[in-house]
């Protein structure tokens, strides 16, 4: 990985690198756990009459907007110049291949 105008390589090991990549991904899940939960709960949301399928439908949704935020804002300040719209579909482009960021 090499930050914009920097020669410097990422030098972390392989074992640090998946840490990273790892608990950057698992933010945005539990993030999407922790708020889905009570909206399901609270607003008695069921699919197919179970809210079994409605805490999986939320909790996703919720999860993978957690991570287009957070991998976003781990983007746009390294790319500042290009501007926010072009780095937010450059964090889609990533996010609908199953990439992350820290590759």
């Amino acid at each position: 990985m090499k930050a914009k105008d920097s020669e410097a390589e990422d030098t972390r090991g392989f074992l640090k690198r998946v840490y990273f990549s790892t608990s950057h991904c698992s933010s945005g899940c539990t993030l999407g756990d922790a708020f889905g939960v009570p909206i399901v709960s609270l607003a008695g949301l069921t699919i197919l009459g179970t809210t079994l399928f409605a805490h999986y439908a939320v909790q996703f949704t919720l999860a993978y907007l957690f991570g287009i935020l957070f991998q976003f804002f781990a983007i746009y300040p390294m790319n500042k110049d290009a501007g926010v719209i072009k780095n937010l579909k450059k964090v889609l482009k990533k996010k609908c291949k199953g990439g992350s960021q820290h590759q």
